[in-house]
C-alpha cells in the first residue's frame, strides 16, 4: 500500500535506531512494528543494519517491500534467519514482545545463546509516532471512512493506520476538557502535561475511562484521570496522532487529532448525533 520511498524512510529510521542503541539488527515480533517495517500484516521481521531484511510468515504477504519471505514464522525460523545474516553473536534490538508466548521466545534464546537481545521499543516509538506526509494522507482517508461508521465510539484501521471516532454529545464540561486537550497537545510539550491539562479542566467532574491515547502505534501512551499517564515524558512533535475521548458531564466529544506546527486539529471534524 505504501510507496518504496516510504519503505526507505522507515528502514532508515530503524537503522538510525540501531546506531543509537548499539545493535546490529532489529526484530519485530508482533505488535505494530512488524507492519511498520514490512507493509504487511503479521510477519516476523528481521531488519539488519546492512543487507536486506527477512520476513517470516505463515501466509503470502500482501506487500512488496521485502523479497526474502520465508514460510517459517516460528522460533526456529527466526534463529535460522539470524544465523544466515551472520548475527548469531551480535546485539539485536527487539520490538513488540508483549504478544509472544514465553515458550516461543525461550526457544529463540536457546537457539541463539550468544546473541544479546534487548528491547528498543522506546526509541522506536519516538521515531515512528510522527507520521510522514504519506502516512498522514492515509490517516485522513481512514478517518473519512471511519467517521461514516455508525456507533457511539468507533476505532477504524486503514492502511495499518488507526483512527478513532466519537459521536458528539455537547456539554459544557466535555467541551471544556476537549478544548484543553487540543490546546495542550502542542509541539514541545510533554504528554504528561497534556494529560494534566485535561484532568485540571475536569474540575472534579468524573470522566468515564481514558481521555487521551496515542495512535499509530496505538496504546504507546495513554492517560486516564484515575491513574498516572503512561508515557508521561514523551515529547509531542508535529505529525503525531492521538485519540481524544472525553465522556463526562453528560457529554461526549473526541476523535482523531493531528499535531501540526501550527496547532492540533481534528481529522475529520467532530461527529454529531442526529
Amino acid at each position: 500500500m505504501y510507496s518504496l520511498d516510504e519503505r526507505d524512510r522507515r528502514w532508515a529510521l530503524a537503522r538510525d535506531l540501531m546506531d543509537e542503541e548499539g545493535v546490529e539488527a532489529v526484530v519485530a515480533y508482533g505488535g505494530p512494528a512488524d507492519s511498520y517495517l514490512s507493509d504487511a500484516g503479521g510477519p516476523i521481521v528481521l531488519l539488519p543494519r546492512h543487507g536486506d531484511p527477512v520476513c517470516l510468515s505463515d501466509a503470502p504477504l500482501g506487500g512488496a517491500w521485502v523479497t526474502d519471505v520465508r514460510p517459517a514464522r516460528h522460533a526456529y525460523g527466526l534463529a535460522e534467519a539470524v544465523r544466515d545474516k551472520g548475527l548469531a553473536q551480535a546485539p539485536i534490538g527487539v520490538l513488540g514482545l508483549d504478544g509472544v508466548p514465553y515458550p516461543i521466545w525461550e526457544t529463540v534464546l536457546r537457539q541463539l545463546p550468544q546473541a544479546a537481545f534487548r528491547s528498543v521499543w522506546p526509541g522506536f516509538l519516538r521515531r515512528a509516532m510522527p507520521q510522514s506526509a504519506e502516512e498522514i494522507e492515509v490517516v485522513r482517508r481512514g478517518a473519512a471512512l471511519g467517521s461514516a461508521i455508525p456507533g457511539d465510539e468507533v476505532s477504524f484501521v486503514y492502511g495499518f493506520r488507526e483512527t478513532y471516532h466519537v459521536a458528539a454529545r455537547e456539554s459544557p464540561v466535555a467541551r471544556r476538557v476537549y478544548e484543553a486537550g487540543l490546546a495542550a497537545l502542542r509541539p514541545g510539550a510533554r504528554f504528561g502535561e497534556a494529560a494534566q491539562a485535561m484532568t485540571n479542566a475536569l474540575e472534579n467532574e468524573r470522566c468515564d475511562g481514558p481521555m487521551l491515547l496515542g495512535l499509530n502505534p496505538r496504546g504507546a501512551v495513554g492517560a486516564d484521570p484515575s491513574r498516572p499517564p503512561v508515557g508521561h515524558d514523551l515529547e509531542i512533535v508535529a505529525g503525531m496522532t492521538f485519540a481524544l475521548r472525553v465522556v463526562c458531564g453528560g457529554g461526549a466529544l473526541g476523535g482523531t487529532v493531528l499535531v501540526t506546527a501550527l496547532g492540533t486539529c481534528p481529522i475529520p471534524p467532530d461527529r454529531r448525533l442526529p
